[in-house]
This record gives structure tokens, C-alpha cells and sequence, in this order.
């Protein structure tokens, strides 16, 4: 799966696979995108494994932190 996401090198490919493939606005896109700011991942899904924050506290906190990185 992990294969099938964006990179985190631009947006072109997150174009790429959010708006070209699977249909979804930019809004859609950066509201996905936005939700990483809450939770963990696993590597067997996306290729990250734990939380894209500082703390685990952090991680129950949906907020604007995701992108201020």
C-alpha cells in the first residue's frame, strides 16, 4: 500500500494520486492530509509507523500541527 501513496516531496504527487486518481478535490486531499495530525500509523498500511507528533498526548489533539511542520 504503502507504494500506491503520495511522497512527501511535492504536491504533484499528492495531484497525483489523490486528485488524478482517486477523484477528490484539493479540499478533500488537504483535509485527508490534515488528518494525520491525530493518531498513528502502521507500517503495514502507509509505510509510517507511530505518530506524526512529538507525544502520544499530542497525538490525541486534532489541530493545525500536521502542517506547521
Amino acid at each position: 500500500a504503502a507504494l500506491r501513496l503520495p511522497g512527501d516531496t511535492d504536491c504533484g504527487e499528492v495531484q497525483d494520486v489523490f486528485l488524478n486518481r482517486l477523484g477528490l478535490t484539493w479540499t478533500d486531499a488537504v483535509a485527508l492530509l490534515g488528518a494525520h495530525t491525530v493518531g498513528r500509523g502502521s507500517s503495514d498500511f502507509s509505510g509510517h509507523d507511530g505518530i506524526w507528533v512529538d507525544t502520544n498526548q499530542e497525538a490525541t489533539i486534532f489541530d493545525k500541527r500536521y502542517y506547521e511542520e
